[in-house]
């Protein structure tokens, strides 16, 4: 008897074993899919690959020709850069579609005409997505203007841009630029030229001295690492997501900041001397760090900014602060003590060093804190910036003497969480601080350092400062203390 199977995988008939087997001819389904499809599947891969396609039979002869996403990368022809160049110009030459959705390219040491060349083609062909990553720098290249483009990623390893002063984007949304020599300019990021502008991404760049913003649809914006800014100007209706990481140096002029709408804010940077950022009242998560320079001479200003800086954070619900070095408990005290008080701060993630002796000073934002429900505190396992053993103020630490006027109960905080504890006396004092004034605390939990981090406890090191730590008063009766 003869049995028949229908094959999911485009084969047709099999006989039963032992007899002679007819098997038909396999049945390309790729090929008749619609040609959207087919242009969709080969937007994951690289042009060359799509262009190889060609051999696989007439159907696909011409497919890729008109597919609308276009990737080339110079490392599919390393130490060819005239082979590249020609295969680059050869596509174009080929290419049949009127529009393109996305245009990327990757090419290292490139020659800034042919750059040109290559950007002027994608702008004829509407493309909406324009990706430029160029590594070996010295490149210059201005930037054209054209009104199809949506996504615009331009990566120039330091090579200067020149950004048209002229014309609109009008359908840009999202902007990306890092590693962009901006050549000592004011860089300008407006309405009239950027209307539709959603997305602001600044990462890596130089030469960047003001930085202006004003586009009201504007919703995320991220600076990082664009050392040398002077001067911030945001006005921003619509903004809901701002981040600035390592990009002003100490000392830097002014900020100015104006987006009521405002709901995440990281400031991983120096507090700057004029800081006017009106009250953040949609704020609900902050991550900022309080780290003041080794340098720094006038300390006393520089106290009164971040106390300033704080302040216009009170709306805030969760709250993440480095607080890395406080010179002795009379900065701390200065700073912490008399803030605004939270009502909406519910949760609250503090970050330290280990050669840091700032537990003391952490309570004080307790005082202002009066809703707090979670506190976690997570110890660096590298020394940073820090008091020096050798400060007057250090040697006192240990005998708790500046404890006594700190003792604030938390009426709301129900869980603590502290990452990296090692059993110092400060640590300990700190969890016995919490011990004694949480007062419906449920649940703390202490990690020990993880096997990878540099400094690891032995068994017997963790058995002993466990024994210290349960010994210790609890005023909560429903606390339940755990390690890990």
């Amino acid at each position: 008897m003869v049995s028949k199977a229908n094959d999911d995988n485009g084969y047709g008939e099999i006989l039963n074993p032992g007899k002679k087997e007819r098997i038909q001819e396999p049945v390309d389904r790729i090929s008749s899919l619609h040609d959207t499809i087919i242009h969709h599947i080969l937007s994951f891969v690289p042009t060359t690959e799509a262009a190889r396609t060609c051999l696989l039979a007439k159907r696909w002869r011409n497919v890729w020709t008109e597919t609308p996403f276009l990737d080339f990368d110079d490392r599919e022809f390393a130490g060819r850069e005239h082979a590249f160049a020609n295969f680059v110009d050869s596509v174009h030459a080929s290419h049949k579609a009127t529009n393109i959705q996305r245009y990327r390219l990757s090419v290292q040491h490139p020659n800034g005409a042919t750059l040109v060349k290559w950007v002027r083609f994608a702008v004829l062909k509407n493309a909406k997505e324009l990706h430029i990553s160029c590594s070996g720098g010295g490149l210059a290249f201005e930037m054209p203007c054209y009104e199809s483009l949506r996504d615009l990623r331009l990566h120039l390893e330091q090579g200067v841009l020149e950004m048209p002063t002229n014309g609109r984007f009008s359908s840009l949304e999202a902007l990306s630029l890092s590693s962009v020599d901006f050549g000592d300019t004011i860089f300008c990021v407006t309405s009239p030229q950027f209307p539709r502008i959603r997305s602001l991404k600044l990462k890596d760049c130089v030469q960047m001295n003001l930085l202006t913003v004003n586009c009201p649809l504007l919703e995320e914006m991220e600076i990082k690492r664009c050392y040398g800014l002077d001067w911030l100007i945001v006005h921003a209706e619509r903004l809901h997501s701002l981040s600035v990481h390592d990009s002003f140096p100490y000392g830097s002029t002014s900020v100015e900041i104006l987006a009521p709408r405002l709901q995440t804010f990281k400031w991983l940077d120096y507090i700057v001397g004029n800081f006017n950022i009106g009250n953040f009242t949609s704020l609900r998560d902050a991550q900022i760090s309080l780290v003041m320079d080794s340098g720094l001479e006038d300390t006393e200003l520089y106290v009164k900014n971040a106390k300033n800086f704080l302040n216009h954070l009170s709306c805030a619900e969760s709250l993440e602060v480095e607080m890395a070095s406080f010179w002795g408990l009379s900065i701390q005290k200065k700073l912490l003590e008399g803030l605004s008080t939270t009502h909406n701060l519910k949760h609250l993630t503090i970050l330290v060093g280990q050669d840091d002796y700032v537990f003391p000073g952490i309570s004080h934002l307790f005082k202002s804190c009066p809703n707090l429900n979670t506190l976690s505190i997570q110890i660096y396992d590298e020394k940073i910036r820090g008091l020096h053993l050798g400060h007057p103020e250090a040697s006192a630490l240990d005998e708790g003497k500046d404890w006594k006027y700190q003792h604030q109960p938390l009426d709301q905080l129900l869980e603590a969480n502290m990452c990296g504890f090692k059993g110092r006396g400060h640590e300990i004092k700190f969890v016995e601080f919490l011990l004694k004034n949480a007062v419906v605390l449920k649940r703390m939990t202490i990690f020990f350092p993880t096997e990878t981090s540099r400094t690891t406890l032995g068994r017997s090191k963790k058995d002993q400062i466990i024994r210290r730590v349960m010994e210790l008063e609890k005023t909560s009766p429903k606390v339940i203390v755990t390690f890990h």
